[in-house]
């Protein structure tokens, strides 16, 4: 049920364990919860998922911080080769991404050891490896704070581009993603078309990995270039890889061939 407690400690709610108190604090259980607490809010709204890439300044933060805890992890359609998975929006990312593994579904492998709720994929279309969430997911389920209703985002209508969507855009601070459709592959899966992840089966002679080896490979791969924030206090991978155009990639490549 619905309700609000106050002056709650931020900093156990942020991979960086920084931060003072929230005003006020409720955390969402169901889509229900997040039209009532949106609804009722005492203070301007702020939505936090697996604090990951937010940092809570020092002192007293006037607002109304609404957690995710939407939980879900259900089927909603299966043939031979697919399998369409609702995801709440509270569920931790990385044990999504196993349980998927667990079962034999592929397309989230390469996402493996990402920080964060399943929620707060789309809103950077998140990525690494050489994929995106852009990839799997069919829509994006939401309560419209401006329409005050649920409502479906399709594929298309995220606007997915390089780590970016209509959620960081046009619809900034109108949607609160509630879970995400998924549809995943039942079909052998394919190493992941990345040069250190081909490297790592290369070294060990290994061209036909299953789903789990490749999920692991992710796992090493990336343990050795960041840190685990639930042992080092970080936000991960925050950046995002520069794009030039093709004449200074030529000039680039005349000065470091």
């Amino acid at each position: 049920m619905m309700g609000f407690q106050e002056y709650v400690p931020l900093s156990s709610y942020t991979t960086f364990k920084l931060g003072g108190q929230a005003r006020y604090f409720s955390e969402a259980l169901t889509a229900d919860d997040v039209a009532a607490i949106a609804s009722h809010a005492p203070a301007p709204l702020m939505v936090l998922g697996g604090g990951s890439n937010l940092i809570f300044r020092d002192g007293l933060i006037e607002r109304c911080v609404m957690k995710m805890a939407l939980k879900g992890f259900d089927i909603v359609e299966e043939s031979a080769d697919t399998v369409a998975l609702a995801v709440g929006a509270g569920e931790d990312w990385d044990s999504v991404v196993a349980r998927a593994v667990e079962r034999g579904w592929s397309g989230l492998e390469a996402l493996s050891a990402i920080p964060g709720t399943a929620g707060a994929t789309p809103v950077q279309n998140v990525g690494a490896y050489g994929r995106e969430i852009a990839d799997v997911l069919i829509e994006a389920r939401a309560y419209d704070l401006l329409e005050r209703k649920p409502v479906a985002i399709s594929r298309d209508d995220c606007r997915f581009a390089y780590r970016d969507s209509i959620f960081k855009q046009a619809g900034s601070g109108r949607f609160v993603i509630t879970a995400v459709l998924l549809k995943l592959s039942k079909n052998k899966p394919a190493i992941p078309a990345y040069r250190d992840i081909h490297a790592y089966f290369a070294e060990r002679q290994n061209l036909v990995p299953s789903l789990a080896e490749i999920r692991q490979a992710i796992i090493e791969v990336r343990s050795r270039k960041l840190p685990d924030p639930s042992v080092i206090a970080s936000a991960g991978s925050f950046f995002k890889n520069p794009i030039v155009g093709k004449e200074q990639a030529e000039e680039l490549l005349k000065d470091f061939p």
